[in-house]
């Protein structure tokens, strides 16, 4: 026995169309057309369709943020190398200055050592490196980072070192 769907139908549908859509919906969904199906169905379609939109916008921010982080350490890397030149470069050029001097003026590596020593001592702590150390303007007489090259407090230009 063929029991006949409960239907609302929009208008205008001719009974060929009626035929296809009953047919078509109880083959597809399993149930008979209505309009609460059909709009659940299409409901159902934009809900993937916004599903589908919001994973391709996640991939597509992932596809960037992957671009952006290697972007950052490729940068990373061309500095590093860079820096590694500089560092290689100031270290020739040290040699070479040392080497002038101790041939021209005589001066023993113990003396380069001890001088050394005494320029890292001035900030108060032997670290093997040159720290920012108080400076009194002779202007105003405030007391302004040896790192700038002017005070802070009133513009007048400090005496600059010739190694920075």
């Amino acid at each position: 026995m063929h029991r006949e769907p409960a239907m609302t139908v929009p208008s205008p549908v001719n009974a060929k169309d009626m035929f296809f859509l009953v047919h078509y919906s109880s083959i597809v969904y399993g149930a008979p057309w209505t309009r609460a199906n059909q709009e659940d169905k299409m409901m159902g379609g934009l809900w993937m369709a916004g599903m589908a939109g919001a994973q391709a916008m996640q991939a597509t921010a992932q596809v960037q943020r992957d671009t952006a982080a290697r972007n950052v350490a490729y940068e990373a890397r061309t500095e590093a190398i860079e820096l590694r030149h500089q560092v290689e470069r100031l270290s020739l050029l040290n040699q070479a200055l040392w080497e002038l001097l101790r041939e021209r003026l005589n001066v023993t590596d113990a003396e380069l050592e001890k001088r050394a020593i005494e320029i890292d001592m001035r900030d108060g702590i032997q670290d093997n490196k040159i720290s920012a150390r108080p400076v009194r303007c002779p202007t105003c007489h405030r007391i302004s980072n040896s790192k700038h090259f002017r005070c802070l407090y009133c513009g007048q230009l400090f005496e600059k070192p010739v190694f920075g």
